[in-house]
């Protein structure tokens, strides 16, 4: 149930699993670029995104679904960011599970009901959002 829960959670019924890893995808390449730079305005990437989504997946999102897409993401990102820099959530990498003593699971239900989807597997995207989404203190001029 909880894998059910998990992708419902991160990808939903309008943003199947391949339409957010092509927009992760496609902004990353905007960030190599210098189009998206972390926590700034980054409308003429979000349009950009748009469009590149609704030509490859024949899709038809709006540019404020695209930003709520993004701004979901970066939720999600600093959430399981959290979570695995404090004491007494584990993830295990290469197996992508979460370990964590029961009464921890019920705080983070309380305080943060979107945690629910890392019960049991971490963030698929973790490392590409963690890109994506953290700061970056070693940008090449």
């Amino acid at each position: 149930m909880a894998n059910v829960f998990q992708d419902d959670y991160f990808y939903g019924l309008i943003w199947p699993k391949p339409v957010t890893e092509g927009l992760v995808t496609f902004l990353l390449t905007e960030k190599a670029t210098r189009n998206w730079i972390w926590n700034s305005n980054n409308g003429h990437a979000i349009m950009a995104a748009r469009e590149y989504l609704n030509s490859t997946f024949h899709t038809d999102y709006s540019t404020v679904e695209v930003l709520g897409r993004v701004k979901k993401l970066c939720s999600c990102f600093h959430l399981f960011d959290h979570m695995i820099s404090i004491f007494g959530v584990e993830w295990d990498r290469e197996i992508n599970y979460m370990f964590a003593p029961q009464h921890q699971w019920r705080l983070w239900r309380e305080l943060y009901p979107m945690s629910r989807a890392y019960l049991t597997a971490g963030d698929p995207l973790y490392n590409e959002l963690k890109e994506l989404f953290a700061p970056d203190d070693d940008v090449d001029d």
